[in-house]
């Protein structure tokens, strides 16, 4: 059975979208992310120059760990926005935060 058979409307890779189960998965998820891209992330953030009191808008942001990034280092002073294409990538983004 492949993950796309275990997916539907309401549910992925046989989790319910808004079960603890798949929270708990996303966390872990995104630990395992921020291990392997989290270097390059903040290269990418280093060479943009973003700092506190920046204006930020994060353009495909996905579930949000690289907006969430941008946030401490603008700090209250600043802003961030971010937007992404899916509804399910907005709502697991509102569990991060």
């Amino acid at each position: 059975m492949t993950f796309r058979e275990t997916s539907s409307s309401n549910s992925i890779g046989g989790l319910a979208w808004k079960s603890a189960e798949l929270a708990l998965a996303w966390r872990q998820m995104e630990r395992i992310h921020a291990t392997v891209f989290g270097t390059a992330t903040e290269r990418m953030l280093d060479l943009a120059e973003v700092r506190s009191g920046m204006h930020v808008l994060d353009v495909a942001a996905g579930v949000g760990g690289q907006t969430l990034l941008v946030a401490h280092r603008v700090g209250q002073q600043g802003q961030i926005g971010g937007g992404s294409v899916g509804e399910h990538a907005r709502g697991r983004r509102r569990v991060a935060a």
